[in-house]
């Protein structure tokens, strides 16, 4: 952080138009980003992306704002978020391991870390002969100390805002005006192994080497290159100049009416720096200029690169647009080249009703499929098209239910289309579950238990039996237990097969029935028994998916879209559920796709932004929006 005369004379010119503006081309979604700190001039802290296109507040533990960064990007040093507390910290990026720095005398700033971490040096006010004057300091960063001067005792001391890098040192030296450091500023050298003191010279155009005069000096990572500022003769102005210390030749780079303190990109291209009340990035190759964000001053570059999570939306234009685009966000074209984002089967259910169709996202996952809706009547125009588009000939299409429940019609409209039509039905609800389950495999190692009368614990585990071969799916009716269901389970090997009950009803229904479950993912509301079957069956996940509860057409769908690659997770109007947002920040490390299944009406924009946000722990996500599935993110 500058100090209070640095700042004075820093706000004291206008803002006016940047002498560049180019922004760089966007990376795409989920690729890796390069991170930069800066100080809020009303918001407090936020990491933003080095190219300008996303921001997160930051609040590093005890720090009221970050003002260095150690090379290797692990440590982070500045102030004390205690006003009455005037220590410097230093503390780890993700807030832990804080260490505190006293620093003599009555203000402090400008902190900067060795080359290796080890210390860090700052500004200190310390009472001499002519007042307070500032001097460098410093001090340990990795244990709790007291900083002491870095420099031998002089007469009269004004030093500052000192910057490293592998062999040479910058830093800024005033001149004393009476007790105060008010006067000009020169720019030197300090070399840490000799404890050398020269000043930064330049050459003229007439080849006659100056001294260098300017604020702000920052020294290139490498050593070869100073950039400063420096007041231009019409007072209204400042340049920012880069200078050659092999050649001694420097050359400006930037001009305004308010520029602030210039920071190096770890790789020496880039310079971030403050223009007033925003943020901007100058690249040295082009000229180019781009801003990072609007209320953002004082940019430090992180020295390190983070890979942001991806929050998608898929949705169509109505329930059965939305399954087709599932299916079209997923699998390929059947007739496109060979690769695994192709489809084996299809999966049709009605659309009016959830009960048959329960079962189905774990069938299609298991089988390698989408799942689609169509009315009970005949195939909807949008599905047709999409068989097509996902099948190759002569492939199998399930028909989930009866003729009651989807007409034979669809049948012969899927066999006039080229398919195979293959109907799995039961008596009830129950029967069809353990049809398909049979369908998925005769011999499971677990399966799965939930209620068919309400959906909300069926379709967690739907999706959750999809994404194991070896797992299927099987029905209660509230907390009776179906014939059709017991047999199922009582003619399995429990020494082999493991029982879960998913949700109250279904342990309820289990005990009564005197049927042992091995595990149960009975949680507070449908949101966290979502939460414990993700826990218990997804280990690690790269990607989950997000559907309202309130909306069982999308989450049917969304369930078969995310089977194989992670968990359904639910979501209501009223706002994120905790459980949902615990279970995202908790695989945060590994989660870095977010599918939310459904349009704004059933998932707000602002929701899916709030937990996509959670799965990153740096703050940094993209946001990509397919309408129909035509915009493909890889999930894993």
């Amino acid at each position: 952080m500058c100090t209070t005369a640095t700042l004075a004379l820093a706000a004291s010119v206008l803002l006016a138009p940047a002498a560049h503006a180019e922004r760089p081309a966007p990376a795409a979604p989920g690729d890796p980003v390069e991170l930069i700190y800066t100080e809020g001039w009303v918001d407090g802290s936020s990491v933003v992306r080095a190219d300008g296109t996303g921001s997160a507040p930051f609040t590093p533990n005890g720090i009221s704002a970050v003002d260095a960064v150690s090379r290797d990007g692990k440590r982070l040093a500045g102030r004390s978020s205690d006003v009455n507390d005037r220590r410097y910290r230093t503390v780890d990026v993700d807030g832990t391991k804080p260490v505190n720095i006293v620093v003599p005398g009555t203000s402090s700033g400008d902190p900067a870390f060795s080359p290796d971490g080890s210390k860090l040096y700052m500004q200190g006010s310390v009472p001499d002969d002519h007042g307070n004057q500032s001097r460098l300091m410093v001090a340990p960063a990795d244990r709790n100390s007291t900083a002491e001067p870095l420099l031998p005792a002089q007469t009269v001391s004004c030093d500052g805002f000192l910057s490293t890098s592998t062999d040479r040192y910058a830093f800024s030296r005033k001149a004393p005006i009476g007790n105060r450091c008010d006067g000009a500023s020169s720019v030197m050298l300090y070399t840490p192994g000799t404890g050398a003191v020269e000043p930064a010279v330049e050459l003229n155009d007439a080849d006659v080497e100056s001294p260098v005069t300017g604020l702000f000096p920052s020294i290139s990572p490498d050593g070869t290159r100073l950039v400063y500022m420096r007041m231009l003769p019409t007072g209204d102005r400042a340049e920012l100049r880069v200078l050659d210390l092999a050649t001694k030749r420097g050359k400006a780079v930037y001009e305004d009416t308010n520029v602030w303190p210039a920071r190096w990109s770890p790789d020496g291209r880039y310079l971030a720096f403050g223009v007033f009340n925003t943020s901007k990035r100058l690249d040295l190759v082009t000229g180019g200029v781009n801003s990072l964000g609007a209320g953002q001053t004082v940019p430090i570059w992180a020295n390190r690169t983070v890979t942001p999570s991806v929050g998608v939306r898929v949705h169509g234009s109505d329930a059965i647009g939305t399954g087709v685009a599932t299916s079209r966000f997923k699998f390929d074209a059947a007739g496109s080249a060979t690769g695994a984002r192709k489809a084996n089967v299809a999966v049709l259910t009605r659309s009016d009703a959830f009960y048959d169709g329960l079962a189905g996202a774990g069938l299609a996952g298991a089988k390698g499929g989408p799942m689609l809706l169509t009315p009970k009547a005949g195939l909807a125009p949008v599905v047709s098209a999409e068989l097509t588009r996902v099948l190759a000939p002569g492939a199998t299409v399930y028909v989930l239910g009866g003729g009651d429940v989807v007409s034979v019609a669809v049948d012969n409209q899927v066999r006039a289309l080229g398919f195979v039509p293959k109907r799995l039905e039961g008596d009830a609800v129950a029967d069809t579950g353990v049809v398909i389950a049979n369908e998925m495999t005769t011999s499971p190692k677990r399966v799965l238990v939930a209620t068919a009368e309400e959906y909300y614990d069926a379709l967690a585990a739907g999706a959750a039996a999809g994404s194991r071969s070896d797992t299927t799916v099987v029905f209660t009716w509230g907390t009776t237990l179906p014939g059709a269901t017991e047999n199922y389970l009582r003619a399995l090997d429990r020494s082999v097969t493991e029982v879960t009950a998913v949700g109250g009803p279904a342990v309820t229904a289990l005990r009564t029935a005197g049927i042992p479950a091995d595990r149960t993912a009975d949680g507070t509301d449908a949101a966290d028994t979502a939460r414990l079957l993700a826990t218990r069956f997804m280990d690690r996940p790269k990607a989950a998916a997000l559907v309202s509860q309130e909306s069982w057409q999308d989450a049917l769908t969304g369930g078969a879209l995310i089977a194989g690659r992670g968990p359904l997770l639910l979501t209501t109007g009223d706002g994120l559920p905790g459980a949902t947002a615990d279970y995202l920040t908790a695989t945060a490390p590994s989660l870095d796709r977010l599918v939310t299944v459904g349009g704004p009406l059933a998932v707000s924009d602002a929701q899916v932004r709030e937990a996509t946000a959670l799965t990153e722990p740096n703050g940094m996500y993209d946001f990509v929006d397919s309408p129909n599935g035509d915009v493909q993110v890889p999930i894993g």
